[in-house]
């Protein structure tokens, strides 16, 4: 058949009028997709600003490895995702002041959020230390897989957040009926595939977000890690996010978070106890960004989270506000500190310097998605 160029125009008006606007269009030509951003800023860098609006998503690792407290605090952003958009609003660029608008416009009272308590272990104490309003998030108290999913399908009509923990450990209705001799090959990973097909449209429809949580399985064959719930969850996810748990930290005289333990400590054996730990966390795959990035991220136990303030004095010199030189800081004013801590201090005290940063983090987020 011969190819004729001119008729591209003809062809196009012709999808749209049959299937709807967008579905066929220039590569160039793409919006970018609302995020709800995470706690830390690094997070955000690999990510191209957090989780995808309108996606699945992956969060995948070993036990204690910071995926619930992850999806935690991305609830928390999600219920107050208005404000930052407000704040985005402020920014001095315009493409990411469009972005808070639409995020505002979207989410004028923040987002509903669904959190499948399937493994029950969800901790109200914990979570509203994380900043999440318990008040305003719902737990679904299930662990039948089919049930997980007509739930979840009912659900994306009215929450616009669904925090699966975890895909593992639902069962499927087969598994708990059949007898204990009973074994049917891949049976989990069967059903989360039937439950997906009927959900996976409808999120990409509408202004809903799917985080599901996976553990780390031992492959019996190649003794590696390899994902639960089979290939269709690695398929749908459009984003997968690897979190491991690294080195333990300890605070210095000096109030800097380094390995070196202590000898001494308050605890009944006489040692040290940790005060964080580094979470290192690698897009595995990414289809609203770019892939195999990676964050090594400062963990703190007793702030329940990232330090924001120490992050941002990170991001300081490696977007170029601050000159560094060894542990040398040179200042805008000229002056040296010495020190990620002296550092930190100065930009705790200039309120107007932490706006730049974050105006310029806020671009960064948009131009390197």
């Amino acid at each position: 058949m011969a190819v004729d160029p001119s008729k591209i125009a003809e062809i196009v008006k012709a999808v749209e009028k049959e299937y709807g606007k967008n579905v066929i269009h220039k590569s160039s030509e793409f919006e970018r997709i609302m995020r709800i951003p995470f706690d830390s800023i690094e997070m955000n860098v690999i990510t191209g600003g957090g989780v995808p609006i309108g996606r699945w998503s992956r969060f995948w690792g070993g036990e204690s490895s910071g995926k619930t407290t992850h999806a935690l605090k991305t609830i928390a952003n999600a219920q107050k995702i208005h404000i930052i958009g407000e704040q985005m609003m402020d920014c001095g660029f315009e493409p990411v002041q469009r972005e808070g608008e639409k995020l505002v416009k979207a989410f004028p009272n923040g987002m509903e959020c669904a959190y499948y308590n399937i493994e029950q272990s969800f901790d109200r104490i914990h979570a509203e230390a994380l900043g999440v309003d318990t008040d305003r998030l719902w737990l679904v108290d299930e662990k039948e897989l089919e049930a997980v999913g007509e739930i979840l399908h009912a659900g994306l009509e009215a929450f616009h957040l669904h925090v699966i923990d975890s895909v593992n450990e639902a069962v499927p209705m087969d598994a708990q009926a059949g007898d204990i001799s009973d074994w049917q090959r891949a049976l989990n990973s069967r059903v989360w595939s039937k439950v997906l097909d009927k959900a996976e449209s409808a999120v990409g429809e509408g202004e809903n977000a799917v985080i599901l949580i996976d553990q780390v399985r031992q492959d019996m064959f190649t003794g590696g890690e390899k994902m639960s719930g089979g290939k269709r969850l690695g398929h749908v996810s459009s984003m997968t996010i690897h979190f491991k748990h690294g080195k333990e930290l300890y605070f210095n005289k000096s109030g800097v978070l380094k390995p070196e333990k202590p000898k001494e400590g308050n605890n009944f054996s006489g040692e040290a106890d940790s005060d964080a730990y580094i979470l290192h966390a690698h897009v595995r795959k990414s289809r609203v960004g770019t892939a195999q990035r990676k964050a090594n991220i400062f963990y703190e136990y007793n702030k329940r989270g990232v330090d924001r303030l120490q992050e941002l004095a990170k991001a300081s010199y490696w977007l170029g506000f601050i000159e560094k030189s060894g542990s040398w800081f040179i200042l805008p004013n000229g002056e040296k500190v010495q020190g990620i801590g002296k550092l930190m201090e100065y930009i705790d005290s200039d309120i107007k310097l932490q706006k730049q940063i974050q105006d310029k983090i806020y671009q960064y987020y948009y131009e390197h998605p």
